[in-house]
């Protein structure tokens, strides 16, 4: 494709973005173009939400907490502005002089952005079952200060106890109405998935037919806490 035709279809696709501009103010709106090579994402905070932001570290205030994640690693432009229209503070994205990988990062920033909003106002909940064919899989709580570790026993019929040691702000439940199923939850996706793998990790099979030997502790549902 020739660099006259790459401009003219990149000018009708901004054309039609910036026209729109004035319909997107309570989403995320987008600005693109090859001119002046900027990429522009803006996050709308919602009520009883607050978000703040200061060197690319940007911090995130609601109802169940306070969450915090730095984004120094990234060549990016943060900065808080106000919609004229609506008289809300936004956050807005920037990236300058960015390619077709460089200009993906912009949209997963908003997108980290966005899990921190849901986590603070909502919470996040991962449900896994256990599953076995013979030894049932014995799973429980207990305190290790302020953290909660889970005791896995019997995997596989061995007297070996695996402890995994949640991460802070992570909780553990066991389901009352469901047989072999635990909840882990919290306000941080990063942190609750991550204990969900670790505890999924600790019952991993060794040196026997995965195919065989489906023993193990898995993930069966993602969602919120209101969900």
């Amino acid at each position: 494709m020739s660099a006259n035709c790459f401009g003219h279809v990149t000018a009708k696709i901004a054309c039609k973005v910036i026209g729109a501009r004035q319909f997107y103010v309570a989403s995320i709106s987008h600005l693109s173009s090859s001119f002046n090579s900027t990429y522009e994402q803006f996050l709308t905070s919602i009520i009883a939400v607050t978000i703040a932001c200061a060197g690319r570290v940007v911090t995130v205030k609601g109802p169940l907490g306070t969450l915090q994640r730095s984004f120094k690693h990234m060549s990016l432009d943060m900065q808080q502005v106000t919609d004229p229209a609506t008289k809300k503070l936004n956050l807005k994205v920037d990236l300058w002089f960015g390619n077709r990988e460089t200009t993906a990062s912009v949209r997963t920033v908003c997108s980290h952005i966005q899990n921190m909003i849901t986590g603070v106002t909502e919470g996040f909940k991962y449900k896994m079952r256990f599953c076995y064919a013979h030894f049932p899989i014995n799973a429980s709580m207990v305190k290790n200060g302020d953290n909660e570790v889970v005791e896995i026993r019997n995997f596989l019929g061995e007297k070996k106890v695996r402890r995994i040691e949640l991460l802070d702000g992570v909780k553990y439940l066991k389901t009352a109405d469901v047989k072999d199923q635990i909840e882990i939850f919290g306000i941080d996706i990063t942190k609750v998935s991550l204990s969900c793998a670790r505890i999924s990790q600790s019952t991993m099979v060794r040196n026997k037919d995965i195919r065989k030997f489906l023993d193990g502790i898995y993930v069966s549902e993602k969602g919120t806490n209101k969900a």
